[in-house]
């Protein structure tokens, strides 16, 4: 996962190319997916604000990683669009497109809001992001009720983007259940509790295969890093923990040695059982960065 924000004094192009030079040797390396942070603070250091347009640029710099934006903030954005373009990605890049929705707004910016942002003052926030989510879903997946009544999403009958719901709680798991959605938990929000619920989880999956007789996506969002001195790695996460995008909950950070730190994730996949594990690395260099997915791609034998 990574957000727009850099620390780094670098010229705002010379980081997008860093960025992908990170997603090709995560795809190089054999990590699964790669995820962009939609944000609008408007700060010097932030490198964009809705990703949707690097997504084809990092999908095309790859060979087979899923690209996507997790998540978007369909709240502020017309359905219709979103769905659109998404499947028109999910064609260009057949099984290799996610869509992740997200809550939030552009509150940030005050009068500079963009037209749509308005509506966030004259609606109930969570009623229009839930409008909007399932609006998007029904573009998407009910294909053949909108193709008879002369609405085409081209190209017809192709390729669909993974949807994916986040989270930071478990709210809005109720409406993965409604839309068929994946669920990524955030266990690095601030204010969360470490134990991400084994009870709620295992009853999603229940339920969800009930409903659609297939199994969901479940991932953990977590932030940290590693370091081959683990007191390097706590020297990082003191000093980077709240100085970005999101504010962190230090206590749900994961960070050590490198043995340390994949031990941490060992145990997080066989206690909930889940399918991946998402990193926000909380280093603000970029070659810590390739370091550290290479140290851990090693220590978990992923390539």
């Amino acid at each position: 996962m990574n957000f727009s924000e850099t620390n780094s004094n670098k010229h705002q192009l010379d980081v997008m190319q860093e960025l992908l030079d990170y997603a090709e040797m995560a795809d190089q390396l054999g990590f699964s997916r790669f995820w962009l942070g939609e944000h609008y603070l408007y700060r010097k250091l932030q490198n964009w604000t809705n990703p949707e347009m690097l997504v084809p640029v990092i999908a095309g710099y790859t060979k087979r990683i899923k690209v996507g934006v997790a998540g978007s903030l369909i709240s502020i954005h017309l359905p219709l669009d979103v769905a659109t373009n998404f499947k028109l990605l999910a064609n260009l890049f057949p099984g290799r497109i996610d869509l992740g929705f997200a809550k939030g707004g552009t509150k940030e910016l005050g009068e500079n809001a963009n037209s749509l942002s308005f509506l966030l003052k004259e609606a109930d926030p969570e009623k229009l992001f839930k409008k909007n989510a399932a609006l998007i879903a029904g573009y998407l997946h009910a294909e053949k009720f909108h193709f008879d009544n002369g609405l085409v999403l081209p190209p017809a009958w192709g390729h669909l983007p993974d949807m994916w719901l986040l989270g930071s709680s478990y709210r809005s798991i109720e409406l993965s259940l409604e839309l068929g959605a994946n669920f990524s938990r955030s266990l690095f929000h601030l204010q969360n509790t470490p134990d991400p619920g084994l009870d709620i989880l295992n009853s999603f999956r229940e339920r969800f295969y009930n409903n659609f007789r297939r199994m969901p996506g479940i991932s953990l969002a977590i932030a940290g890093c590693c370091h081959e001195n683990a007191a390097v790695a706590r020297q990082i996460v003191e000093a980077n923990c709240n100085s970005g995008t999101v504010v962190l909950d230090q206590k749900n950070i994961v960070y050590g040695s490198v043995k340390e730190f994949c031990d941490q994730l060992y145990l997080l996949q066989e206690k909930y059982d889940i399918d991946e594990i998402i990193l926000l690395q909380l280093y603000n260099s970029q070659s810590d960065k390739l370091k550290g997915i290479e140290l851990i791609a090693r220590e978990l034998n992923l390539c």
